[in-house]
């Protein structure tokens, strides 16, 4: 090698920049470093930089700079290749330039969806590196099976992943066992079975965008054979029905008892993930149970849904209690009811006034006394202190010699007991706009009687009364202060109708003194329209009650025209209403309705409760 490296230009102290390649087989040593200020110089030059130089044998490996072995690039990204040599002379060649271009200088251009291989040459030696153009993979799951499995020993699974989306540009993966002796797994995701015991086999992607999904692998039994522990292949429930259906399983001890439930038709029978069954129309059904363990065994029941024999799956209610055997609206009617199988007892209530000036809910349906008393007076004359004036007559046999009183608000729940028979309350309030005194008198009589909130339902004509209940109901639901308590604690508590005085609170829930507090949160508000309104006049009545949160819609029957003309006519307006209050998802009720086979259609439409005077469709036989 000539030693004269270094050469005088121009004047003295004149910066000279060198640049040497240097090669192995010209008298240097690879790997050996030369440095400027060692090499011998011409008299006059000064060195400013000292230089480094690295030479490499020729053929030996390439390496990338980064140490990636691939590459995932979106179409019309560019990317920057360099050696971790530092070698400048380097040549760049793709095996698919559509896919992947790459410059003189090493800028990789994705071009569109595949893979190229892209190779750097220098010195005799090479590096490749591949080069995916497509997007990441976005989420990751499991194609065939859930996030849990079971497998027995020396059984082998092959786990296979679901990849999204399909065309993503780098979709392997790697799998790894959180416990390889129990469950140990390859670069395939193939699962055997060790030991018995619990792994976790994850996989993970490898394209750069982190993503991991797992399964928990039980090694142990598996599911061998299913059957139904209350139930048969075939079985028959009735419109309405539920019935929660359970599984044995073989051998004893499986692993894992998991099921899904699922039917071929949730419209005629649907089944929840704890397999109870709700029969819901006519039909025939096929309710499967599958193993979630990983066995794949199924057990399928074939199930037909008929409608009832009695209509009595729909709430049925006693309307004024119980009309057929004592006068409607009476303790004794209401008594009768409560023995009876209904699952409600419908009463009417008015808003009067004792002679004191406060305020009593009073029993009757008509607006006037003369149907059941002879006396052609108002209802709300009649008060706690002078109902013995205006008895209502008749009875049995219409024995006309009985008298009966006309009750309050207490004497109906009384009768009824709610708490002791499961009844719910029914109470029609007839009194279009309900005064805040009367609506307080409703919660406080609930109250002191200790009505729970969920066995009541209030039904109106008069909006305006359903509107005032409700925030009455919300008031004494957070709590409402005792106006006797005077802020120490209700002492003598508020008085009732009859004279006694209730206890109150002494404190209330979040320590106030004097608060009193009704759980009224579990009342349901209906809106009482009339079945013979004109179609604009009906819509406007469902809007209302959706848009103000009633449970539901009771529709009056007013049968005018009792032609065979005429109740068909009615029937249809009936049904047409029935759909519209089932697109707006309101409950309904309809009544009174005496004749079986007339109201098994309503039964079939969806109703959910009707009204009637017949004391044996309250049977449950």
């Amino acid at each position: 090698m000539d030693q004269r490296l270094w050469q005088k230009v121009g004047r003295p102290a004149a910066v000279f920049f060198l640049s040497i390649t240097l090669t192995a087989g010209a008298g240097i040593e690879p790997g050996y470093v030369f440095a400027a200020k060692k090499a011998p110089r011409a008299s006059g030059t000064k060195v400013t930089r000292v230089v480094k130089v690295k030479t490499k044998k020729s053929g030996e490996a390439l390496h990338w700079k980064d140490a990636r072995s691939f590459r995932i690039m979106e179409p019309g990204t560019s990317e920057q290749l360099a050696l971790a040599e530092g070698i400048e002379e380097i040549s760049f060649v793709s095996s698919d330039p559509n896919v992947a271009e790459v410059s003189p200088e090493g800028v990789v251009t994705a071009k569109q969806a595949g893979a190229a291989r892209i190779t750097a040459s220098a010195a005799g030696a090479s590096v490749s590196c591949e080069v995916y153009v497509g997007p990441r993979i976005t989420a990751l799951g499991w194609k065939n099976t859930e996030k849990r499995r079971t497998i027995e020993k020396k059984e082998k699974f092959r786990m296979k992943a679901a990849v999204t989306p399909a065309d993503a540009a780098y979709r392997k993966l790697t799998f790894r066992s959180s416990n390889p002796k129990v469950a140990q797994v390859d670069a395939r995701g193939t699962v055997y079975g060790r030991k018995n015991g619990r792994a976790t086999i994850t996989a993970r992607t490898q394209d750069g965008s982190n993503l991991a999904v797992s399964c928990r692998v039980t090694v142990g039994k598996k599911v061998r054979k299913m059957t139904w522990k209350n139930g048969k292949p075939k079985m028959t429930m009735r419109f309405g029905e539920e019935k929660k259906f359970q599984l044995t399983f073989s051998p004893k001890n499986v692993s894992d008892r998991r099921v899904r439930f699922y039917s071929s038709d949730p419209g005629t029978a649907a089944v929840n993930s704890k397999g109870v069954v709700t029969a819901k129309r006519r039909g025939l059904v096929k309710i499967t149970a599958a193993a979630r363990d990983g066995s794949g065994r199924k057990l399928n029941m074939s199930l037909t849904v008929k409608n009832p024999l009695n209509p009595f799956q729909t709430h049925f209610l006693g309307h004024r209690g119980m009309p057929k055997s004592y006068p409607e609206n009476t303790v004794e009617s209401f008594r009768g009811a409560a023995g009876q199988k209904y699952w409600g007892v419908e009463c009417d209530i008015w808003e009067t006034k004792e002679p004191d000036g406060t305020t009593d809910l009073m029993v009757f349906h008509d607006r006037y006394l003369n149907r059941l008393t002879g006396y052609f007076l108002p209802v709300q004359w009649v008060n706690m202190q002078n109902r013995a004036n205006y008895p209502i007559v008749g009875g049995r046999k219409n024995d006309r010699s009985i008298r009966y009183l006309i009750p309050n608000l207490e004497e109906y729940i009384d009768a009824v007991d709610p708490v002791h028979t499961g009844k719910q309350l029914i109470i029609e309030m007839k009194d279009q706009n309900i005064s805040r005194a009367g609506a307080e008198k409703f919660f406080e009589t609930l109250r002191q009687k200790g009505v729970p909130g969920n066995k009541v339902t209030i039904i109106a004509f008069g909006k305006e009364t359903l509107l005032t209940l409700r925030q009455v109901g919300q008031e004494y639901t957070a709590g409402i202060p005792d106006p006797l308590s005077e802020g120490q604690g209700n002492a003598g508590g508020r008085q009732s109708a009859d004279g006694q005085q209730s206890t109150g609170n002494q404190q209330g829930e979040a320590g106030q003194p004097g608060v009193i507090r009704y759980d009224a949160s579990g009342a349901d508000y209906w809106l009482l329209m009339r079945n013979d309104l004109s179609e604009e006049n009906t819509l406007q009545e469902i809007s209302w009650a959706k848009t103000n949160h009633m449970a539901g819609v009771s529709v009056a029957q007013v049968m005018k025209d009792k032609s065979e003309q005429g109740l068909a006519l009615r029937e249809q307006k009936l049904r047409w209403i029935i759909s519209r209050l089932k697109e707006e998802q309101l409950k309904i009720s309809l009544g009174p309705l005496d004749d079986a086979l007339e109201a098994k259609k309503y039964v079939d439409l969806g109703v959910t409760e009707i009204t009637t005077n017949q004391r044996i469709w309250a049977k449950n036989d």
